[in-house]
């Protein structure tokens, strides 16, 4: 349950497949960084399995950080 919001596991599986089909779609490649600055809502638990079944893998980066942390993850990380 996010807010007033209730999830099945069926509809968590559909978006998370949903998600992966589009990163695929976008071009990345297996191995590449792909970086998800989102608050913590359900979009990043999501990226959280959706990334790796696209054979990425997840930068997730805290909305909390200051401006130049979040450029020294994005600069380093290779997203």
């Amino acid at each position: 349950m996010y807010g007033q919001k209730k999830f099945t596991y069926q509809e968590f599986a559909d978006r998370v497949n949903c998600l992966a089909s589009a990163l695929c779609y976008a071009g990345i490649e297996k191995g590449d960084h792909i970086a998800f600055f989102v608050f913590n809502t359900p979009q990043m638990l999501e990226a959280h399995f959706a990334v790796p079944l696209a054979g990425g893998i997840l930068v997730s980066i805290n909305t909390r950080l200051a401006p130049q942390e979040v450029a020294y993850i994005l600069n380093n990380s290779g997203a």
